[in-house]
């Protein structure tokens, strides 16, 4: 059996059912002395935002879009 579950989740209702039906097989799953982990995931696209010069690369860049995204 599968002791791993990816749940995409997008905060719609069939997102809550697909949480519900993984924590249901987990929980099937832990009492037969197995082990359960459930992963939910949520990606959104980044605004497209303009980068000045001095932004750089790498983490720096996660930074400034977490930092514009949030208003700051």
């Amino acid at each position: 059996m599968y002791h791993r579950w990816l749940v995409a989740h997008d905060f719609e209702p069939c997102a809550d059912a697909a949480v519900d039906a993984a924590a249901r097989v987990a929980l099937a799953c832990r009492a037969s002395g197995g082990d359960a982990t459930i992963i939910l995931a949520h990606v959104v696209t980044p605004p497209a935002l303009p980068m000045s010069t001095d932004v750089g690369g790498g983490t720096h860049v996660l930074a400034v879009i977490d930092r514009r995204a949030q208003g700051r």
